[in-house]
């Protein structure tokens, strides 16, 4: 498979399963201790199944998990 047919597959794979690239990390990651503890106080997928419509995780954490 030449390094074309191999960009072609990763852009096609992006657009098929919805990947976004941000240029911040800091942003999407930003810890407020607030928001956290009223949301941890708060537990709202106790009431609502399918409060985790949508995940992020950084491409480090992904090869992580499928690693082994």
């Amino acid at each position: 498979m030449s390094a074309m047919d191999t960009s072609m597959a990763f852009k096609t794979w992006e657009m098929s399963n919805s990947i976004e690239t941000v240029n911040s990390v800091d942003e999407i990651f930003k810890y407020d201790r607030q928001q956290q503890q009223e949301i941890l106080q708060a537990k709202p997928w106790q009431k609502d199944p399918h409060y985790f419509k949508y995940i992020r995780i950084s491409a480090l954490a992904l090869l992580k998990m499928v690693g082994n």
